[in-house]
């Protein structure tokens, strides 16, 4: 029989070293042998254990559940999923937490500067909770609550960029995750903020809430010049680019008005999203460039809905 140590199972599977771990000592999801020199190596078997985990992890079941499942339950509950609707069933899980405790937990964690915790309870919430819950319930909640101490000068600015750094890794492995699984609609989305935008979390949840509803999307991240995204757009063939303006950008100039001209004229047939500040875009160009605008994430998400109901 072949064995595979951890990176190499960690590569095919498309999750990381630390991750199978968590989920080897949490759950007993898998039970591997050690070599010679004390490391893990795993069977064929178990490989293909775990790369089942991992998709269906990606599919919003909480591996906390899924672990327990045979090889046999696993495949055939991934058979289900890869079907014509896995957004609908992804979406039915049960997590063993509810999103406000571990919004609590951070919260308090990020309070006393407890970095260990905080990173404990994000990695958590990242692969326990669906992408939604996660997305709107937990760390768009946790930015809000955040920035109202910070406002009020209860918390300082500094623990706020903390916890941006920390939740930008969670957030992305979590994306990442999304171009490992064969799940592909015939929805496809870039998600962009344009040059001059640092503040992306918003769009990072936006990805997360794409994913939730099983919508292809291509993420391209911060600062972005209009001709990458235009680019960008024609070589994944994107119907539509989802721009995430916050208001230290929106009154740039020039600023996001003269961004949306430029994307449309090169791109006349690309639907044009816009999240964030939205207030800033001139009313006559929303309606001459057919601009949709979501003011807040939930917004986005009913609308991610309605494209796949």
């Amino acid at each position: 029989m072949k064995y595979y140590n951890i990176q190499t199972v960690s590569e095919l599977c498309g999750v990381s070293t630390h991750c199978i771990r968590a989920w080897e000592k949490r759950y007993s999801a898998v039970s591997p042998e050690r070599s010679d020199n004390g490391r893990r190596v795993y069977s064929e078997e178990e490989l293909e254990r775990l790369m089942m985990l991992g998709k269906l992890s990606t599919l919003g079941n909480s591996i906390s559940l899924i672990s327990k499942l045979s090889n046999d339950d696993l495949k055939s509950l991934l058979e289900k999923m890869s079907g014509p609707t896995p957004k609908k069933l992804a979406t039915r899980k049960t997590s063993l937490l509810e999103p406000k405790v571990y919004l609590l937990n951070m919260f308090m964690a990020l309070q006393s500067y407890k970095l260990d915790v905080l990173t404990h309870e994000l990695n958590k919430a990242s692969m326990d909770l669906s992408c939604r819950d996660f997305a709107l319930e937990v760390v768009a909640a946790l930015f809000r609550k955040v920035g109202e101490y910070v406002h009020a000068g209860r918390m300082s600015i500094a623990q706020e960029h903390t916890l941006t750094a920390i939740t930008k890794f969670y957030v992305g492995k979590r994306i990442g995750q999304h171009y490992l699984s064969d799940n592909r609609s015939q929805h496809k989305i870039l998600l962009a903020a344009p040059s001059g935008e640092h503040h992306t979390i918003g769009l990072m949840l936006s990805a997360l809430l794409c994913a939730e509803h099983g919508i292809d999307f291509v993420y391209l991240g911060e600062d972005l010049p209009e001709e990458s995204i235009i680019d960008a757009a024609r070589a994944t063939n994107s119907k539509t680019v989802l721009l995430s303006a916050s208001p230290f950008y929106a009154n740039r100039t020039p600023g996001l008005n003269e961004v949306l001209t430029k994307i449309k004229d090169a791109l006349p047939e690309t639907k044009l999203w816009v999240g964030g500040a939205v207030k800033e875009i001139r009313p006559s160009l929303v309606r001459t460039l057919n601009v949709e605008t979501f003011g807040q994430l939930d917004d986005l998400d009913k609308k991610l809905r309605q494209l796949v109901d």
